[in-house]
């Protein structure tokens, strides 16, 4: 009796590269939806810090405004090195830039309340 090499079909590879795919999605997957999850859950903590600190929404909104206004030139020269860094293809230049730009307009402080 000869004994045949059993190749499988094509639709056995299809179903062997599923598994592979899913095998490295949950694996992968996993963690970039924790990285996601925790993030998102910082920032909301965060946000309600803010809100905390101030006494109602137009202050907050006013110094946000402010804290924009005052960085007006950062923002114009990080985002030019964001530029140079992408023709260069420099992602951690990249990231370090986007990094200093959210900290930029993420984190301020209010105004100090004047009396009247």
């Amino acid at each position: 009796m000869s004994q045949k090499s059993q190749k499988p079909t094509s639709a056995e590879d299809g179903i062997m590269d599923f598994f592979q795919w899913t095998q490295g999605f949950s694996k992968e997957g996993a963690k970039a939806f924790g990285a996601c999850y925790a993030a998102t859950f910082e920032l909301m903590k965060y946000v309600n810090g803010i809100e905390n600190q101030f006494d109602n929404p137009a202050l907050l909104a006013t110094t946000l405004l402010s804290n924009v206004v005052g960085n007006i030139l950062n923002f114009s020269y990080l985002m030019k090195q964001i530029t140079v860094a992408q023709s260069a293809g420099d992602m951690l230049k990249i990231y370090f830039y986007m990094g200093r730009f959210a900290y930029l307009v993420l984190y301020f402080q209010p105004l100090a309340a004047v009396p009247s």
